[in-house]
């Protein structure tokens, strides 16, 4: 599994962990997923958009 730019880990050109900009932990999305609540600090945490 590769590393983007923020620490985002994809495969292919999907990104499936990003790190949560409240508390650091990484979040995993589901397939199709956009948003998800952190379940450490319950900020809501978006899938970074397709470049």
């Amino acid at each position: 599994m590769t590393r983007g730019a923020h620490g985002h880990e994809k495969v292919g050109e999907e990104i499936l962990r990003v790190r949560c900009y409240n508390c650091g932990r990484r979040i995993a999305f589901e397939q199709g997923q956009y948003e998800v609540k952190c379940p450490h600090c319950e900020a809501l945490v978006k899938r970074p958009k397709k470049k």
